[in-house]
């Protein structure tokens, strides 16, 4: 088992580097932190732990969490993790903490097409999508959701795991806090 953990590893971080190659090659450049962000994604356990118990049904005898990257960026409020925010100085204006509308007056926007995020895994039947926010400062939102759900953006339904990664200088994750949630 150990063995096999250890390829797949191996088979993501070849992929991270070639991506990143590919990244530096394309006009559509996309912000390194979404690379990161899926390569700690994929090998932290306790953010895997958490992802396997948020979406109980995912099938566990595979290494890693299978699951489809969004080819949209979707605006993502910051406000379901203020509590966390609040216990240390993380780089994050205080002000958009507390308050959902200027953070939302300072950060939305619409949906943004990313054709190159389909290529960031391999394809897979998996039935978890992750969505992306806009890097902003030094920070990044995902949010995991069942894609068997029709979520979109504005109305969402069931089970959903929310990641704020917080970057130090280097481009490397400092933090990450996540959050489970169930939307009606």
């Amino acid at each position: 088992m150990e063995r096999k953990q250890f390829t797949n590893m191996r088979i993501l971080i070849l992929s991270l580097f070639t991506l990143m190659t590919l990244q530096a090659k394309c006009q559509d450049a996309i912000d390194k932190k979404y690379l990161v962000a899926l390569l700690y994604l994929k090998s932290d356990k306790e953010i895997n732990h958490k992802i396997k118990w948020t979406f109980s049904y995912l099938d566990t005898s595979k290494g890693s969490i299978e699951f489809i990257v969004n080819n949209e960026i979707w605006y993502h409020p910051l406000y379901s993790f203020s509590n966390n925010l609040k216990e240390n100085d993380w780089g994050i204006d205080s002000s958009i903490i507390d308050d959902k509308k200027l953070f939302k007056e300072r950060y939305y926007f619409e949906p943004i097409k990313m054709p190159l995020f389909s290529k960031l895994l391999s394809p897979s039947d998996s039935k978890i999508s992750l969505t992306f926010s806009k890097p902003f400062g030094n920070c990044l939102i995902g949010e995991m959701l069942d894609s068997g759900a029709n979520a979109t953006n504005s109305f969402k339904t069931g089970r959903a795991i929310e990641f704020l990664f917080i970057f130090n200088e280097d481009g490397l994750i400092k933090k990450a806090f996540y959050n489970i949630t169930v939307y009606r």
